[in-house]
């Protein structure tokens, strides 16, 4: 991996769930697979990746992008003669939201023509407490007097 500034993002081949021999860089979608010596049947096996590249659309508090989607992963099932393909897309933001810290970051996605979903976000850590403390689960102060952001 190349050195990058310690404010920016880490690399892409950071998030890689493949082992290293396994990562292939910019795929189109419409690649011939060949499959040998993993199907029940068929001792070597091909087909031909769907080609279809998703538009993704997203809105961030207000903002809308239209990231280029790239091909993030393929689960290939062999005996079911099934493959899933799953694309991926990054949005740079205006500002940093921290899930869980900040109370509501409106954000919805749209793949294709399909009608937008709204991305559920996790409650923030004060209405993890505050719901804590009315349990009587646990003592909070000083957490109970800290004032809203």
């Amino acid at each position: 991996m190349n050195s990058r500034p310690e404010d920016e993002c880490p690399h892409p081949a950071f998030f890689q769930e493949a082992s290293h021999g396994l990562v292939i860089p910019d795929m189109r979608g419409d690649e011939l697979v060949r499959l040998v010596g993993m199907h029940p049947e068929e001792p070597d096996y091909s087909f031909r990746l769907p080609g279809h590249t998703p538009r993704i659309r997203v809105s961030i508090a207000g903002t809308v992008t239209e990231p280029q989607p790239r091909l993030h992963s393929i689960v290939c099932l062999p005996d079911q003669k099934r493959v899933t393909v799953l694309h991926g897309a990054d949005v740079e933001t205006r500002q940093r939201f921290v899930p869980g810290v900040h109370a509501h970051i409106p954000i919805s996605a749209q793949i294709d023509d399909h009608e937008p979903m709204e991305i559920t976000q996790l409650p923030t850590m004060r209405d993890m407490v505050r719901e804590a403390s009315d349990e009587k689960e646990m003592e909070v102060w000083p957490w109970s007097k800290l004032p809203d952001l």
